[in-house]
């Protein structure tokens, strides 16, 4: 993982591009090799899958049924924060070059990690839907939209398996609410996709190492994976140093004692840069 410990590789036209689109692609963050490697060790982390897939009867009894549940395991599958599980998902999740590339498309002197998590669209035969088109800031408990998320391609992600698509643009319309995984009826963003007609971004072919980055605020979805091998990506997000704790409910602080309107100051949402 030596290469990791290296800046970041990302040009000034991606930068341009994701602050004109919301999201830009980077293609080989890390190397092929390395992406395969944690597919690897992902393999091994199944036998361990329910302490790092969450576990709906908890999310319910805290009023979050938007996570884990049914809605979202016919999308993907998720494996949580395996960094804490795994050297090499740590490895890569708190690296330099992470921690320094979302700091440049942020435009922040610092970034915190916020949450990771690999999300499997598994293959046709296993049975799979599309990923609804949302966005992520308002599931989250901050004061303001300053979180981005790096989405790693860990396999061959052909067209057809449900890779990652975009509204470009759509980080300038403000927080459009939660999706239809909440329940919500109606669901305001696929109200708003369908009266507007938002072109969505062609769903392209990535390599192992390849990544997209997005904003928290861009619209972005998956269609199904109509192929018979899963597709396997992993998500990082990391934000602002100076982000505040809402208080809002989210189970990855509601236990952790944090105070509203203070930043995210503890061990684990640690400081990268």
């Amino acid at each position: 993982m030596k290469l990791l410990n290296e800046g970041p590789v990302v040009s000034d036209q991606q930068v341009a591009d994701y602050r004109a689109n919301g999201w830009a692609r980077i293609p080989g963050l890390i190397p092929v090799e390395q992406a395969l490697e944690l597919k690897a060790r992902l393999e091994l982390l199944r036998a361990r899958s329910e302490e790092l897939t969450p576990d709906p009867e908890r999310i319910r009894s805290r009023g979050q049924k938007h996570i884990g549940a049914e809605p979202s395991r016919r999308q993907h599958v998720m494996y949580e924060n395996p960094g804490d599980y795994d050297h090499l998902f740590h490895a890569v999740t708190y690296s330099r070059r992470m921690g320094e590339t979302a700091a440049r498309f942020l435009e922040a002197e610092s970034v915190r990690y916020l949450r990771s998590t690999i999300f499997e669209k598994v293959a046709e035969s296993a049975g799979n839907a599309a990923t609804n088109l949302h966005q992520d800031f308002p599931y989250l408990p901050v004061d303001r939209s300053g979180t981005i998320t790096i989405w790693l391609a860990l396999c061959e992600v052909a067209p057809d398996m449900g890779p990652l698509q975009f509204v470009s643009g759509s980080h300038t319309f403000g927080s459009l609410g939660r999706d239809a995984q909440t329940n919500v009826r109606p669901d305001f963003v696929a109200q708003q996709y369908a009266r507007h007609a938002w072109p969505l971004t062609d769903p392209s072919a990535m390599k192992p190492g390849d990544a997209t980055i997005h904003a928290d605020l861009t619209i972005h979805g998956a269609a199904r994976n109509t192929t018979d091998r899963p597709r396997t990506g992993f998500a990082m997000t990391y934000m602002r140093s100076d982000v505040l704790y809402t208080g809002a409910p989210w189970r990855h602080t509601d236990a952790l004692g944090l105070e509203p309107n203070k930043p995210f100051d503890h061990e684990m949402f640690p400081i990268l840069t």
